[in-house]
């Protein structure tokens, strides 16, 4: 019969905080007290921090109907006490380090070999023993101990993951990718390994790392060899040994670390891996001892120590976010074999087959199991993000079993609205849920700023997110493509949007839903509405909302005689100048149809009265990321007059809405993004539907509304939106294991005297050459001889038909197809077919068009126009201005065109600017230079004749002219034209004319001597030049000529006054006269330049081709 014991004490000669077989003990304690059993825990060596909550083992009495459990490890003077405990002993092993490991004559050594021999000789003290891994049990049974159970007494999963942490250790490791190991410093743990390691790791991962060794040092001299492997590899900046840390400074780095790395040679338990495992850090281990045992069926086993081929996994691990989730899971499963019902069940089963008894009735047992879903962002208020956050919630609790909110923003974690939580309680449970400790199956953020460096879940979302201008910062989205695993939209704009600015994840549009409206009641409006046809304008009235544009439309379509009324919702806000706007609008449209006004926040209830007092929505937003207020709109059947292009396109198309005709524009949003745009919509237009929709039939606008709302019904509730988050979570589980790694195919012109190949030179050379392939123009005339991944397939002109490129495409295995043109490459009709025969093949193609305008000569006329159809087929158009994005909006190519600005190498500053000077024999002078080749367009025989002129003015002046010619005719006619120029005006002693095709090193030097950089062009069809860009890259002042070509740089570059010879004259004067501003000048360059260097424009390119590939 199973005798029921009094009580089950344990004992272990030494103690320390943190100290894993201390931290076993407690989670042994913490079993058998949940069992109803008496434990306590006694021991030799306590420390003060231990004092009270260890008993000191001289208080403990022995009897029998009590059980020991006896702790061993490293040998011990008081094992004779051990012997003369008359109570049934359990054996607790938790292995001892071969003494080989040790120094000769060490300490450890001596207690090592000391242990073992303990070990060896006590077996039959024990009524049992309990092994905490397989190979420990394997040496208890060799020490022939019987019987013997592998029961892991040792990690509190559930302390571990909510113990308290030093965030500082987590800040200041957020923006790199860390490499971890705990252990204490000595030979068997390899830790100078870890380093060889990493310095490999260094070697292939392009972005910043650390590595952090944490352990206090047993053994010296090994701690000076890893030094000595840290300074070998001049690593000190990247490593950190902070000794042994507190509990709270290890749970710190457990939170910072992306990766566990384990070299050691022995581990009885390899307690630090399931450590890391809490908190989802993918672990990668050499198998030795016990360590498969520890990982189980997960993690990353090498059975060889081949650093090269480990740096190679961790940096998969760093850049394949699939990857690490697959491994997460893995370790997640892993988990389950030391949670705390499993090791309780362990240990009852253990103790009943050696007679004891100590199963509960009362035990309870623990829910391990974590949260399905956890939005994460602000609920508790009236702000947009809120309602989404909350009512994506509440839809998901009705899909899944365990839901939680937790209250966060982009600062930070805050405490929800504790009354708002009063009145909600459904939203207060889902809020409590996020208390438990586990980190949920799928976090899904939605905050503003979209903060996801620590967001932390086996499937980490961003959604349903939403984004209104076309740029988006690119600190944002180096963050989403180190740390999710998806990215769910609220429409199919913000999609295309973040793929273009080089989101390389996963992403789905879920939408957001609408139908939460038709629950709330309807409540009075408490003000007097104005008789008449009602236009309904509901929004914060940002300036991207568009209420300058509504006015203005207004005044055009209707005036105080007409029976209509435009009624304008909006709340006081620092952006909100509704009243000011209207009364200008009163100065010029005195006549104007009365407007009201309503200037504050008003209750769900009665924005429902609103909407259904109202005839007509009108809503001429520049950007919308979703467009809730005409869905809502669409739900009470109200005609919605909206913009054409946006979010809302998802519902408003020409069958659901009246569309407001639009151009693009650069977006004038406090987010200050270079190169971003949104749409301004024609106010003329507007005009036009306001009257269209005022006049028309009710029947007429009944065919649409009823569509409309349809559309919004069986699109965008919030129980689809669930369902289609849910899936495209579950649809991850479908994706490769890593990112796609496109070959690529880039016909352009190459290692030629050539714009278009200098740009393409510089946007691949960042790329992986092993899979860009350069399909260039067959030409003699080579500036560089080709590299290996060069293919010479086709002939500059009309003529060839571009079938060597198509086969050359098969050949090579292409997954995209860049394609850079100018008109004079290939004959349009010839272009048609060869995009046609690959979108046929499923290549994926990408277009450069460098110039859209038609060109129209006497001998010769071509249009874009002309293969629009075709042009819709290409994944990507890539423009390099705003009149280009326009012009191919009016060839009716918007979906698939995006702008994607030219590059710029980094300003550096000149250190040979005197001796070059004095070699040039032109010291002391302030030098204006130009620079690109010898065209008429150009403009420097203009410049010739202006600074002949400033001569008059100036007297201290040099015109430095960097003018390549360029290989034809009209190139050397323009060198003729300025040399004869010069002479006729006398000023050849202060000009130095250099018409060589220079390296671009070298032009850069002669460029950094200038006081300022003049490219005064003339007429042009270039949609971009280059040429600024090396003048930028100069770091000295630009000035430009007024041109569309240089529209896209005007954020960065001064503007001459005009293109004649004296607004040449006069730009250039003005500026010498005001030389402070010179180095507020330059800044301002750099700023630009550094947002727009090659490198991260070619990066953001390679993102989005493997972001169209992924998605």
């Amino acid at each position: 019969m199973a005798i029921i014991p009094a009580a089950i004490h344990q004992f272990a000669p030494g103690c320390d905080v943190g100290d894993g077989i201390t931290n076993g003990m407690f989670f042994t304690q913490k079993i058998l007290r949940s069992l109803g059993v008496r434990s306590e825990i006694f021991s030799i060596h306590i420390p003060e921090a231990l004092t009270g909550v260890i008993k000191n083992y001289r208080d403990y009495s022995s009897q029998p109907n009590q059980i020991l459990m006896v702790h061993h490890s490293m040998g011990t003077a008081h094992w004779d006490w051990v012997a003369r405990q008359t109570a049934a002993k359990i054996m607790i092993y938790h292995n001892i380090t071969p003494a080989e490991f040790f120094p000769e004559d060490s300490f450890l050594r001596h207690h090592a070999e000391l242990g073992r021999k303990q070990l060896g000789d006590s077996a039959s003290w024990f009524i049992g023993a309990i092994g905490d891994s397989e190979y420990n049990s394997a040496e208890l049974v060799e020490a022939h101990y019987h019987p013997v159970a592998t029961i892991p007494l040792l990690v509190d999963l559930e302390k571990t993951v909510t113990a308290p942490w030093d965030q500082g250790i987590v800040d200041r490791h957020q923006d790199t990718f860390n490499l971890l190991f705990v252990g204490r410093i000595a030979e068997n743990k390899k830790q100078h390994e870890l380093v060889e390691l990493f310095a490999y790791f260094k070697q292939l991962y392009s972005g910043p790392a650390k590595l952090v060794l944490v352990g206090g040092a047993t053994s010296l001299s090994y701690e000076k060899q890893i030094w000595e492997a840290i300074h070998h590899h001049q690593l000190q900046a990247d490593v950190e040994l902070p000794g042994k840390v507190s509990s709270d400074a290890l749970h710190g780095y457990y939170r910072a670390a992306d990766v566990f790395v384990c070299l050691s040679e022995h581990e009885g338990f390899g307690m630090p891996m399931i450590e890391a495992m809490c908190f989802d850090i993918p672990v990668i281990a050499f198998n030795s001892s016990n360590i498969a045992n520890t990982l189980g069926q997960s993690g990353i086993l090498f059975n060889q120590k081949r650093l090269a081929e480990m740096a190679a996994c961790i940096k998969l691990l760093a850049e394949h976010a699939e990857f690490r989730r697959r491994i997460k899971r893995s370790q997640r499963h892993n988990l389950n074999r030391f949670s705390f019902n499993t090791v309780r069940t362990q240990l009852v089963n253990f103790l009943s087959e050696l007679g004891i008894n100590a199963d509960s009735a009362t035990a309870q047992s623990q829910d391990h199991s974590p949260v399905q879903y956890q939005i994460e962002g602000p609920f508790d208020s009236s702000y947009s993000l809120a309602l989404v956050n909350r009512e994506l919630a509440l839809a998901l609790r009705q899909k899944v079993d365990k839901v939680a909110l937790h209250s966060t923003d982009g600062p930070g974690d805050f405490p929800p609205n504790s009354d708002f939580l009063r009145a909600n309680p459904d939203i207060a449970a889902l809020w409590r849920n996020s208390g438990i400790p586990w980190y949920p199956e799928a976090v899904v953020r939605n905050l503003y700023p979209p903060r996801v460096m620590d967001i932390r879940g086996l499937t980490t979302v961003l959604g349903s997110y939403g984004w209104e201008e076309s740029s988006f910062p690119p600190a944002w989205i180096d963050s989403f493509n180190r740390r999710l695993n998806l990215v769910a939209t609220m429409s199919t704009y913000v999609n295309k949007t973040l793929i273009d600015n080089g989101l390389s994840k996963p992403c789905s549009t879920v939408g957001i839903g609408v139908d939460h409206i038709l629950t709330v009641e309807a409540e009075p409006l408490h003000l007097n509405l104005r008789a008449g046809f009602r236009f309904l304008h509901n929004s914060s009235a940002f300036p991207r909302k568009g209420v300058d544009v509504l006015l203005s439309a207004w005044g055009q379509a209707f005036n105080a005689r007409d029976p209509v009324v435009l009624i304008i919702k909006t709340f006081p806000n620092p952006h909100n100048t509704v009243k000011e706007q209207i009364a200008r609008l009163s100065s010029d449209y005195p006549d104007h149809a009365p407007i009201q006004l309503i200037n504050e926040d008003i209750s769900p209830g009665a924005l429902v009265s609103l909407y259904r007092a109202c005839n007509a929505l009108v809503a001429p937003s520049r950007g919308e990321g979703f467009g809730l207020p005409m869905a809502e709109a669409m739900l009470f059947n109200l005609p919605v007059i909206v913009t054409g292009y946006g979010g809302q396109s998802d519902f408003c198309t020409e069958e659901t809405a009246w569309l407001i005709d639009y151009h693009f524009a650069k977006a004038q949003t406090h987010m200050g993004l270079y190169d971003s745009l949104w749409t301004e919509p024609s106010a003329e237009h507007l005009a036009e539907l306001m009257r269209q929709v005022w006049q028309s039939p009710s029947e007429v606008i009944k065919q649409r509304t009823t569509l409309a709302r349809n559309v919004i019904l069986s699109r965008f509730t919030w129980s689809m939106v669930a369902d289609r988050l849910i899936s495209a979570v579950k649809a991850l589980d479908q994706k490769p294991l890593f990112n796609p790694n496109p070959r690529i195919a880039w016909v352009s012109t190459w290692n030629t005297k050539c714009g278009i190949a200098t740009y393409s030179k510089y946007l691949v050379s960042p790329l992986d050459s092993s899979r860009v392939f350069i399909l260039a123009n067959r030409t003699n005339e080579l500036t560089d001889k080709d590299e290996a991944n060069v293919f010479r397939c086709w002939d500059m002109g009309w003529q060839d038909q571009l079938d060597d490129i198509h086969a050359l495409t098969r050949t090579l295995s292409i997954s995209s197809l860049v394609i850079q043109f100018n008109f004079g490459f290939f004959k349009l009709e010839f272009l048609a077919r060869l995009i046609n025969k690959l979108s046929d093949d499923g290549i994926k193609i990408y277009l450069f068009p460098h110039s859209t305008a038609d060109v129209v000569k006497p001998d010769f006329h071509a249009s874009l126009k002309t293969i629009t159809s075709t042009l819709s087929r290409v994944d990507r158009i890539l423009v390099h201005s705003l009149s280009d994005l326009n012009r191919l909006k009016d060839f009716g190519l918007v979906r698939n065109v995006t702008l994607f600005p030219h590059g710029v190498i980094l300003p550096q500053e000149g250190n040979q600017r005197l001796a070059i000077r004095e070699k040039m024999g032109i010291v002391n002078k302030k030098i204006i230079a130009s620079y690109g080749f010898l065209l008429a367009h150009k403009g420097i025989a203009q410049l010739i004749e202006a600074f002949a002129r400033l001569l008059a003015e100036f007297d201290d002046l040099h015109l430095l002219l960097v003018n390549a010619c360029y290989p034809v005719a009209e190139s050397s006619r323009e060198q003729q034209r300025c040399k004869q120029l010069i002479q006729e005006l006398g000023i050849a002693a202060h000009v130095t004319m250099i018409n060589d095709f220079l390296p671009n090193e070298e032009s850069l030097s002669l460029l950094n001597l200038a006081e300022v950089i003049v490219f005064p062009y003339q007429d042009t069809q270039e949609s971009a030049s280059g040429a600024v860009r090396q003048g930028l890259a100069a770091n000295r002042p630009v000035l430009c000529s007024p041109l569309t070509i240089f529209a896209d740089i005007a954020d960065a570059v001064l503007f001459l006054p005009g293109r004649s010879v004296s607004d040449i004259q006069q730009g250039i004067g003005d500026f010498l006269k005001t030389p402070e501003q010179i180095d507020k000048q330059i800044h301002r360059q750099f700023q630009w330049c550094a947002a727009h260097h090659w490198n991260l424009l070619a990066q953001r390119l390679w993102n989005m081709i493997v972001g169209i590939e992924a998605n």
